[in-house]
């Protein structure tokens, strides 16, 4: 089916935007500290995938190829790069996230998550995601997509951008090393991707920040027992210090995670305990 094209002049020669919505609750620990806020976004988003499954099923319901497509990549896919942007360092008790897929590449698509507060509307944060097929036996050889062209189609065009991930002037300072647990993985038996962040915020200076701007690139994944160490440089950008991290394992880098504190303007300010 590699032939198939949209007929010019049809309904079909312009699909709808495919883009779903969903409500999630949070919990208090994701609404009330740093780490939290970023591993809760993240999850949300891991779930939210499914509601973009189902909604590009249904905006692709004419063109079968399509939706055959969309499932082959779903299948077994792994995430490459994160981008994200929060506005807010403590979580409503309910948001709700908008998914649309936002760019199709030829080895590669983007996803973009809108999230907001479910009473209110107000945006809470947005994320793209960057994920590729991958072959189900070595789990990390990239496949290209399917129906490319097709696909493409059902896009928005939007996101997908990445920040600086290289290594900025100065030397490292080595944070920490630790064992990769059991518990610390997914199904598929490597870390899960929501977690890479929260290991960089560990080598954060305390107390930790509340992120405003996030990116996350992914180069190898990490298994159960695993030795890897966190190194972390700050440097300073627009008058603000700014963090990159490293995450590697016997030397071989598995994730590089670039942090920004949240804008001053976004920050609720001293909450209550909670004993």
């Amino acid at each position: 089916h590699d032939d198939i094209h949209l007929p010019r002049g049809s309904p079909d020669a312009r699909p709808r935007m495919a883009k779903g919505s969903a409500e999630y609750t949070t919990t208090w620990l994701d609404q009330h500290t740093p780490w939290g806020v970023v591993a809760a976004t993240l999850r949300i988003t891991d779930t939210a995938e499914d509601v973009l499954y189902d909604a590009i099923a249904d905006a692709a319901a004419a063109h079968p190829v399509a939706v055959e497509a969309w499932r082959m990549m779903f299948e077994w896919n792994v995430r490459r790069a994160v981008s994200a942007a929060f506005f807010t360092d403590a979580l409503p008790p309910r948001v709700r996230v908008s998914v649309s897929l936002a760019a199709v590449g030829s080895k590669s698509y983007t996803m973009r998550f809108d999230v907001s507060a479910a009473d209110t509307g107000r945006p809470v944060a947005w994320v793209d995601v960057v994920s590729v097929s991958v072959d189900a036996a070595t789990q990390t050889r990239a496949l290209p997509v399917p129906h490319r062209d097709i696909l493409a189609s059902y896009a928005r065009r939007t996101g997908g951008t990445l920040g600086p991930v290289s290594r900025p002037p100065g030397s490292p300072r080595g944070a920490f090393e630790t064992t990769v647990r059991r518990t610390d993985c997914d199904r598929n038996g490597h870390v899960n991707n929501s977690l890479y962040p929260l290991l960089a915020m560990e080598a954060l200076p305390s107390p930790t920040p509340a992120v405003g701007r996030m990116e996350v690139v992914y180069t190898a994944p990490l298994r159960p027992g695993q030795m890897l160490a966190v190194d972390c440089v700050t440097c300073e950008e627009d008058g603000a210090d700014t963090f990159w991290c490293e995450i590697t394992t016997h030397g071989t880098p598995a994730a590089r995670v670039w942090l920004r504190p949240l804008a001053a303007k976004y920050r609720a300010g001293p909450r209550r305990s909670r004993m």
